[in-house]
């Protein structure tokens, strides 16, 4: 229970931790790699599966995104280990991105490969600043921001492309989903060019265009409190209620956004489409241990969506009065 008891005051201290800002950085790098070649000292069928994984991010992918894929891989070091601590701690594998160096399990390699050779491919280590950015995180000393996103995404994108069973079993599904929605409220090809390009805040801007940028930020620390505080570890009864407070903070900013995006889109078969994509993921229940509770109700769902119409038409009026007045 002693552990219990102290795993949950770091909760409360994260909790209230989200309110601290952390700087966005902008990544403007400028790489000369042109050329994929693939040298290593691991076995055939790894080998192979890095050769399988190229070929296809060159079809998934524009070639200028892929210039984080193209310099690491030059250096790339994939060590296939054993190593029971990586079982105790149900690691299955690990990019540094500081040595560009992948340890994967010996006997479970095939399944985690291509999650870390994603993070390989859209990481950046700034040693003159002592900043490493790898898709949509972003760490600087102890501070870091983007962990959430970048696990759902990076697991969504191994789904989709390599293996629809996913890395490791379940891992990541809640930010899975998440990232779900935010690829289809900002399209496939420009989240996984920001991804690619480790730029955190492109994706903040996108986000902004449907809600605000403050909102969009305390969605993405929201969304990381959740990926460090909810993997498996058991939650005091005291500490519930913060938890339940970011799922729904989570919620009723997906709801926003996605309304924001509806009433953007033009075409009723579109709008459809996009909506069909939303409520698919759309995470209205939670596990906390072993109970389920409703995050957020149909009808807060409908007011926020009528709420978003209403401000939808507003728009339309000004601008038709506007146009008539030119």
């Amino acid at each position: 229970m002693k552990k219990y008891k102290l795993y949950n005051r770091d909760l409360q201290k994260d909790y209230y931790a989200r309110y601290d800002y952390i700087k966005i950085h902008k990544l403007n790098v400028n790489l000369q790699a042109t050329k994929i070649v693939i040298e290593s000292d691991s076995d055939v069928d790894l080998e192979n599966k890095i050769v399988d994984f190229v070929n296809k991010m060159k079809e998934i992918a524009q070639e200028k995104d892929l210039k984080f894929l193209i310099n690491n891989l030059t250096t790339i070091t994939v060590n296939s280990t054993k190593l029971n601590i990586y079982r105790l701690k149900k690691i299955y594998g690990f990019y540094d991105i500081e040595t560009n160096v992948i340890n994967v399990l010996n006997d479970n390699y095939t399944k985690t490969i291509n999650h870390e050779l994603l993070h390989m491919s859209s990481s950046y280590y700034d040693k003159e600043n002592g900043i490493t950015y790898s898709g949509f995180v972003q760490s600087h000393g102890k501070r870091n921001i983007g962990l959430g996103i970048t696990e759902g995404y990076t697991e969504y994108l191994v789904k989709k492309h390599f293996d629809a069973e996913g890395s490791v079993s379940n891992a990541y599904a809640y930010e899975s989903k998440i990232a779900s929605i935010i690829e289809k409220t900002i399209g496939e090809d420009k989240m996984l060019s920001l991804y690619l390009n480790a730029n955190l805040y492109g994706l903040l801007e996108e986000l902004a265009k449907y809600t605000s940028m403050h909102d969009a930020y305390m969605f993405i620390m929201n969304l990381d409190f959740i990926t460090k505080n909810m993997s498996g570890k058991k939650i005091l009864p005291s500490s519930k209620a913060y938890m339940m407070k970011v799922y729904r903070e989570i919620n009723i900013f997906l709801l926003k956004l996605s309304a924001n995006k509806f009433y953007s889109i033009k075409g009723e078969k579109k709008q459809d489409e996009y909506l069909s994509g939303v409520l698919k993921a759309f995470p209205d229940k939670m596990r906390v241990n072993s109970q389920i509770f409703n995050i957020t109700t149909d009808e807060e769902a409908l007011k926020i969506y009528k709420e978003a119409y209403e401000k939808h038409k507003a728009i339309i009026r000004v601008k038709k009065k506007k146009r008539k007045n030119r």
